[in-house]
């Protein structure tokens, strides 16, 4: 096959991938979320339907921690918390991990394949400019471990995003993942206390964690300023 008629496929490729995406996404929003919302905004149903499905459990949370990274609506507080309550705080976080590396790879390979503009039908184009640069230059890994650190970052549009970059696929993941795991710590310490019913302890744990989580938020301009010049000041070195 030439080089224009191997061009000419791949586009094709591309267009029927694209249509799939956009016609199955949401196909697929309408008949898992409700489902899925319900057991995620929920953890005590969570945790029960994890527990009764034993064998199974597993791969039952892994599937969900890759839905949630997959389809960015899915909030993944609650079914981390379910892990450290079924799974313990270790447990939680290595079933997690292995989740959302899966959910990250999916998003990471649909994002390089359909290029831009399919990202751009889920994200808003100035969001994704803005977090674009981030992965450019040698430094840009030092960037992006910070905002996966960071609590209130779009880490969904990150990983898309990484996809659309020229950004080392391993180096990504290892950075990401390492980012990711103070947060899951958290998250499965909130789910043992639970699980352990010190429930004081829970809400004084959950309290400063939501302030922080408010903090980031509101100031996340600021942040994001901050992890400009992070970057600035690495790439002049």
């Amino acid at each position: 096959m030439d080089f224009e008629k191997k061009k000419k496929v791949i586009a094709l490729l591309k267009f029927l991938a694209l249509v799939l995406v956009v016609a199955g996404v949401p196909f697929l929003i309408y008949k898992l979320v409700p489902t899925v919302s319900y057991y995620l905004n929920n953890v005590e149903e969570f945790d029960a339907m994890l527990m009764e499905n034993a064998g199974k459990g597993i791969f039952i949370y892994i599937a969900a921690q890759i839905l949630q990274v997959v389809i960015a609506i899915i909030p993944g507080e609650v079914v981390q918390i379910a892990g450290g309550y079924v799974y313990g705080v270790w447990g939680g976080v290595l079933l997690s991990l292995v989740g959302i590396t899966i959910g990250s790879f999916l998003a990471f390979r649909v994002s390089r394949f359909l290029g831009r503009d399919a990202v751009c039908l889920f994200f808003k184009e100035k969001d994704v400019a803005k977090v674009e640069h981030y992965f450019q230059g040698k430094k840009g890994g030092a960037t992006i471990f910070a905002l996966f650190l960071i609590p209130g970052m779009p880490k969904d549009l990150l990983v898309y995003v990484a996809g659309l970059s020229g950004m080392n696929e391993k180096r990504f993941y290892i950075l990401s993942m390492l980012g990711r795991i103070p947060a899951l710590v958290g998250s499965m310490i909130m789910g043992t206390l639970l699980q352990d019913r010190e429930f004081t302890t829970l809400i004084i744990f959950a309290a400063i964690v939501c302030v922080i989580f408010v903090v980031c938020v509101i100031f996340r301009e600021k942040l994001f300023t901050l992890v400009d010049r992070m970057k600035d000041k690495l790439s002049n070195k």
